[in-house]
């Protein structure tokens, strides 16, 4: 082993040294010859861009392009908004124009802060669902000193007790008679938002696609009789599991293996309640994969609508958000 000084000197004092530093000054100067090569094509490949678009009117149907695109702003349960551009509005399927006949579809935006003197709300006291009541709106949006920003004044339903409260910590309640019967939500989050707060004490339930049985935990917990269906058998075996490890609440949760998509037929038979008694359900929420075909997701809420009837239907579909 040569110790790297004297190896230093070796180089240097001898050709090696030389060839080295020739070696290095030819590869740069091909580089920067390389690079003004490159220079050169990419203006000449500019000029003939423009000059081609000139002669074919391009930029001309590019600007026509360009006005059809809208962005599209999805807020989110934080309050930023996600920017989604849309090339051309999506046609809806000729289903979803027939159901909209029978029902009015709105998207759920839960950052929306425009109430009016008498609207039911939930009140999200630190934006969290545990802490959800409810209230009416019983004072326009503005300051209430010593607290900061505009708030509402609201009553709330079981203790009369009056509060102010930021509009982002309010959730419209719909109760589906003059509101819209059709609540269609994009995230997760907001489905059990949804979950939480159009629920009221004592209403029946019906949820399609409980999974592990989340949003039906939210439903029993604002008081409601939940009927959790799934169509696999592991899910509803974990679901269990965890409602058993969660605190008792004012509702009940049954649990049911069905597939209604397969099995339509079967929607009606979930009426009946386990003592033997009919009674229709006040609200109807399905999440069968937020991403699952628009068509498939659209013939659910034909039977839905055509066998149960609800009130009030909540659907978590991002392709029929989008559609809207």
């Amino acid at each position: 082993l040569v110790p790297y000084s004297t190896k230093y000197r070796y180089l240097r004092h001898s050709s090696y040294w030389a060839r080295a530093v020739r070696f290095h000054n030819g590869v740069m100067a091909k580089s920067a010859a390389a690079v003004e090569v490159g220079v050169a094509l990419a203006a000449a490949a500019v000029a003939a861009y423009t000059a081609w678009n000139c002669l074919t009117g391009t930029d001309k149907q590019q600007d026509e392009e360009q006005e059809q695109v809208a962005p599209v702003s999805k807020p989110t349960m934080r309050g930023h908004s996600k920017t989604q551009k849309l090339v051309a509005p999506v046609r809806k399927p000729e289903l979803l124009l027939a159901l909209e006949k029978e029902a009015k579809f709105v998207k759920f935006l839960p950052r929306e802060e425009c109430y009016e003197l008498g609207d039911l709300v939930c009140a999200l006291p630190h934006n969290k669902l545990r802490t959800a009541a409810r209230a009416t709106v019983v004072g326009p949006l503005e300051e209430h000193p010593p607290h900061p920003g505009l708030r509402y004044k609201i009553r709330y339903s079981k203790s009369g007790k009056e509060f102010h409260a930021r509009g982002t910590n309010l959730t419209k309640c719909y109760r589906g008679t003059e509101d819209p019967n059709v609540l269609v939500c994009y995230e997760t989050d907001e489905f059990r938002r949804l979950a939480r707060t159009q629920v009221g004490e004592g209403q029946k339930v019906l949820e399609i696609g409980t999974c592990r049985g989340h949003g039906a935990i939210k439903m029993a917990e604002a008081g409601g009789r939940v009927l959790a269906v799934d169509k696999f058998e592991h899910y509803l075996e974990d679901a269990i599991q965890i409602w058993r490890t969660k605190q008792p609440s004012a509702g009940t949760i049954e649990f049911r293996c069905v597939d209604p998509i397969n099995n339509p037929d079967r929607l009606a038979e979930l009426q009946t309640d386990s003592d033997g008694t009919v009674s229709p359900f006040d609200v109807v929420f399905f999440d069968i994969n937020g991403t699952r075909e628009l068509e498939t997701v659209l013939e659910l809420l034909r039977d839905v609508l055509q066998v149960l009837n609800p009130p009030l239907t909540v659907i978590k579909s991002k392709r029929l958000f989008d559609v809207l």
